[in-house]
């Protein structure tokens, strides 16, 4: 170098990819080379002759002509894939299709595993709800075999230190009443974790009235205790004694003086499972709904129940009283708004002529149309309708009672 050059003489060095060096041995690998003081005892023992799996001897020529029998395989579960979808895409060339399909499931089970094994991560607990929350959407999906067969590749032959069921439905946590129901992807799987335990399907069934008017004819809604069932789970109870002395329906002094437990037994009960309804219900419900409407027109049970909760619900006074029996549990925070979205769910729904809850609702009407029951709704709401009126009404018989007696009196003891 010239004295006053301030040029500096760089050397290239040539810094190899990370493809390039050998990876760092992870707990998971088990695929291995050869090592080469092995394969130089017999090279034929390690060398495959018909047919390449995985990348150590793919494109060789030798093997190439078996190339074909995997691609055929592959156009077969492709095939399988695109019959899973309402639409041909075209648009879409193959290659493409089956690495969209594959990254999307390899996604979709390595999501679903993260947020089993941590469940405490919070920094990331917003944006796991929002995947989850997408990955329910019907237009979203892949086959839940596509979903099941990798899954069942990659982690069921892990360590189980607890016997656990290591299985796909278990790690989505929607395994219930031991069902051998294939499902046909995760909308389905939502849509069967709701399924109610009696599926008969009768007629589908004329309106039945508001909450507010059964509260007023005697029926009392109360939460299900059961673990058995899913939301779709409804009864409506009555004792045989009720059934033959209707008018031993104590429900007009329960609600005045809910003190009085013992009394409980002497009024029918609709029983239903707390729903609750959050910022995501809409969304996910008119997605269940539309996979009915699509695929199970005849068995439409998550459509039957909101076509009956949207007859319990004309008002915000309707959302009040279930929101108090704690049957539904309002995160949107305002109970017009809740009224408003259970009324608009039911539109262009087809329920097929057909209802799980027709059964139910027959004997909803019969109670509601007996005499009693009308006598009963008028006496409670003239005089019964809270604890002030209801103490007025047992305080002014008393007054009643009292001042006939004293009139009496006299007659009586002179007698």
């Amino acid at each position: 170098m010239e004295p006053g050059n301030h040029l500096e003489e760089f050397t290239i060095i040539a810094i190899p990819q990370a493809w390039d060096l050998e990876p760092d041995k992870q707990p998971e690998c088990c695929i291995y080379r050869v090592p080469r003081n092995l394969r130089n005892l017999n090279e034929d023992a390690y060398t495959p002759k018909e047919i390449s799996i995985g990348p150590f001897h793919h494109g060789k020529e030798n093997l190439k002509k078996k190339e074909e029998l995997k691609l055929r395989c592959v156009q077969e579960k492709e095939l399988k894939i695109h019959h899973c979808y309402a639409k041909n895409f075209h648009e879409i060339i193959k290659e493409d299709f089956v690495k969209m399909i594959l990254l999307d499931s390899i996604f979709i089970i390595e999501h679903l595993w993260w947020t089993k094994q941590y469940p405490e991560e919070d920094n990331i607990h917003e944006s796991i709800s929002d995947i989850l929350h997408d990955l329910i959407l019907l237009e979203n999906q892949v086959p839940f075999s596509v979903l099941e067969e990798l899954y069942n590749f990659a982690y069921l032959d892990l360590p189980n230190h607890h016997n656990e069921d290591k299985s796909l439905p278990q790690l989505i946590g929607i395994v219930r009443f031991g069902e051998p129901k294939k499902v046909k992807h995760l909308t389905d799987f939502q849509r069967c974790f709701l399924l109610p335990q009696n599926r008969k399907c009768g007629r589908s069934f004329e309106r039945v009235p508001c909450a507010t008017k059964l509260s007023e004819a005697g029926v009392e809604f109360k939460v299900s205790k059961s673990e058995n069932g899913g939301l779709l789970d409804i009864q409506f109870r009555k004792s045989a004694l009720l059934e033959i002395c209707p008018f031993l329906n104590m429900s007009w002094l329960l609600s005045c003086f809910p003190c009085f437990k013992c009394l409980e037994i002497m009024q029918p009960v609709l029983e239903l499972k707390s729903f609750v309804i959050r910022d995501a219900t809409e969304s996910v419900v008119r997605n269940l709904m539309a996979l009915e409407q699509c695929h199970y027109p005849w068995e439409a049970y998550v459509c039957n129940y909101i076509v009956l909760l949207d007859h319990l619900i004309n008002t915000e006074a309707d959302v009040d009283l279930l929101v108090e029996k704690n049957i539904i549990v309002n995160w949107l925070g305002n109970n017009k708004a809740v009224a408003i979205l259970i009324n608009h769910l039911c539109q262009q729904i087809v329920e097929g002529n057909h209802s799980c809850y027709f059964d139910l609702s027959e004997k909803i009407k019969d109670h509601y149309s007996s005499r009693w029951s009308k006598l009963m709704a008028s006496f409670t709401n003239l005089y019964f309708k809270d604890f002030w009126r209801g103490t007025a009404t047992v305080v002014g018989i008393m007054v009643l009672f009292f001042a006939f007696w004293n009139f009496l009196r006299p007659f009586v003891f002179h007698t």
